[in-house]
């Protein structure tokens, strides 16, 4: 583990990847029907954040939550973020 994730040991962290990639549902596919090309745009994904991501699981050995559905289709960071509200959870601490 790395010397600058054990002081936050008595701590619980989680990591999230929220634009992960760009599938769509096979129920959802005829909205993109003609349009497949944006699929493959940072409209659609955030290329290298998953793998980022789990670089970064790997040297904080902390659980990684992420979604592989398109953003242009579920806006998932929000979604998260109101779980985390709803479930009383904190998510984001700014260090001031």
């Amino acid at each position: 583990m790395c010397s600058q994730f054990k002081k936050f040991m008595n701590q619980s962290y989680i990591l999230s990847c929220e634009h992960a990639g760009n599938q769509v549902p096979e129920r959802y596919q005829h909205l993109f029907k003609g349009e497949e090309d944006i699929l493959y745009t940072h409209k659609a994904i955030d290329f290298g954040a998953l793998r980022l991501a789990k670089h970064l699981q790997k040297k904080a050995e902390v659980p990684l939550y992420y979604t592989r559905i398109s953003r242009l289709l579920s806006e998932s960071d929000d979604l998260f973020f109101m779980w985390c509200f709803n479930n009383q959870r904190t998510v984001y601490e700014k260090n001031v």
